[in-house]
């Protein structure tokens, strides 16, 4: 499992970018990560892909997850996605 973590300025907010089924997802915690939010899927691979380095940074209310995944037909990329209500 591959993960990053941020913390934002305004406040406890953590987010965590793991592999979880194939997937990359992130969980936030406003309470110093005594409770996190259900997890949200931030790829569009489907499962069974090899993900690997998370990267994850806040802005704002902007969020960032970046991504090195092998895709199914044996190429290599990096991936983001951006969320600007974080």
């Amino acid at each position: 499992m591959s993960h990053a973590i941020a913390l934002d300025r305004r406040g406890f907010y953590l987010h965590l970018a793991l592999e979880h089924d194939g997937n990359q997802v992130v969980l936030q915690s406003t309470d110093r990560g005594a409770t996190w939010s259900p997890m949200v899927q931030v790829d569009d691979f489907g499962g069974n892909r090899s993900l690997n380095y998370p990267e994850v940074a806040l802005r704002g209310n902007m969020a960032v997850v970046a991504w090195e995944a092998r895709r199914t037909d044996g190429g290599r990329g990096i991936f983001a996605s951006v969320s600007v209500d974080a």
